[in-house]
């Protein structure tokens, strides 16, 4: 009895023994000289990016995301570049110096005043101009390919990715406004999260705020999800909750029909069903693109702006417009012009019906405003349009997730389209 009893003593010294080397080998260098290793690679990381970094900078945890590109050099200088409203919506660089340093950790400081950064955190900005941001990060994971890190004084996280060698800066700040105009313009539609085919209740809208609102149909239901814009698509500050699945990072698809979900793609964001229903549903200016129009619709398009210039001495800002009159429920054909510094709006009313899945009809009416009776008798061309409206039409966008575009084409073989802007 007392062997078996030193027999299980030896074996547990041995195995602690073990336990004990690993333990010595895991932390084989005291903890200052791990950290300036740590200091000293972040250091090579940063500046061994020939065209620098993508920052995705959130001030805290509530507010929309921006995007800054930073280029470290080796001197301990930092460029930062951004083209946002923070600073008037022009390209613009502003030169500092960064360090990174060891405080609890590795961190990244821009230690000297930093015109385009330092906009977050300087409390002599105006309130409402990214107040209680950081200029310090904790770095926790670094990598050629990504550093992750978090805000000193708020922990928002912050991503920091290399940017593409052959990427101009100022393109590339383009390319996220020009992801916005595509996505959340005015009148964008409300967004559908669609799990594993199945649309769900939650509505995604308010997407031009940079932060969304999260609604669900039939309750009273909201939450804020605050995003920042990619040049493919949008990441979430946070994961969105509804699906269960991880969906943070969503990218426009090739046929622009979805905004997927990079860690799941059975997780995806989609707008309208229905083109004829969304543009009913909404009251803006479809205005009529005058390069993208069949030829007879070219022609009174013309006729109608030569006799609205030569009636209105000085006249400027002629369009043509569809929209939806959501007081008298119908559409009108609009013509809206400048005159003497008074903005002239002329509508011809239509009845109409959602004669099939992306397919409207219009039907005139014989009335209209005050202003479209009077020039519908007075400015050539005006009543042949709205006779060449009252038709049905096949809809048709470019961007089915965001229809910024809408296509009419007339379904009686005649070849007349046009296409209509949401303005």
């Amino acid at each position: 009895m007392n062997r078996k009893i030193l027999y299980i003593v030896s074996v547990t010294l041995v195995l602690f023994s073990g336990c004990l080397k690993e333990q010595e080998d895991l932390f084989s260098e005291p903890a200052a000289i791990r950290l300036n290793n740590a200091i000293g690679s972040i250091d090579s990381v940063l500046t061994h990016a020939k065209n620098g970094w993508v920052m995705q900078y959130f001030a805290d945890s509530s507010s929309a995301g921006y995007t800054m590109l930073l280029r470290f050099e080796p001197n301990g200088k930092v460029t930062v570049a951004a083209k946002n409203m923070l600073v008037g919506g022009q390209y613009a660089e502003s030169v500092s110096m960064f360090d990174v340093i060891g405080d609890n950790g590795p961190v990244i400081t821009f230690n000297t005043y930093n015109e385009i950064l330092h906009r977050f955190s300087d409390p002599s900005n105006p309130a409402g101009i990214g107040l209680g941001g950081d200029y310090e990060f904790v770095v926790y994971s670094y990598a050629d390919t990504l550093i992750r890190s978090k805000g000193k004084k708020t922990g928002t996280e912050i991503l920091l990715m290399p940017l593409n060698e052959q990427e101009n800066w100022n393109d590339y700040l383009d390319s996220i406004i020009g992801m916005k105009k595509i996505l959340f313009s005015a009148g964008s539609p409300d967004l559908r999260l669609v799990v594993d085919g199945v649309k769900t209740d939650y509505l995604f809208t308010n997407g031009s705020s940079m932060m969304f609102t999260v609604g669900k149909l039939q309750t009273d239901l909201t939450y804020d999800c605050p995003f920042i814009l990619t040049h493919s698509g949008f990441r979430l500050y946070n994961a969105e909750p509804f699906s269960k699945k991880g969906a943070k990072n969503f990218v426009l698809n090739g046929d622009k029909s979805a905004l997927v979900s990079a860690e799941d793609p059975t997780v995806k964001l989609l707008g309208p069903d229905d083109l004829a229903l969304y543009i009913s549903e909404t009251s803006v200016n479809w205005v009529l693109d005058e390069s993208l129009m069949s030829e007879d619709v070219k022609i009174l398009c013309t006729q109608i702006i030569q006799s609205v210039e030569s009636k209105y001495n000085g006249v400027s800002d002629v369009y043509l417009a569809v929209r939806k009159l959501d007081k008298e429920g119908v559409f009108s054909l609009l013509l809206g012009f400048t005159y003497n510094r008074k903005i002239i709006e002329a509508e011809l009313y239509f009845d109409y019906s959602l004669i099939d899945k992306n397919v409207l009809g219009l039907s005139i009416r014989g009335d209209g405003n005050s202003a479209g009776i009077a020039l519908s008798k007075s400015i050539s061309g005006y009543m042949d349009f709205a006779t060449l409206l009252s038709s049905s039409f096949q809809l048709s966008t470019d961007v089915l997730v965001c229809p910024k575009n809408i296509t009419f084409t007339k379904q009686n073989n005649s070849g007349t389209w046009f296409v209509s802007t949401r303005e």
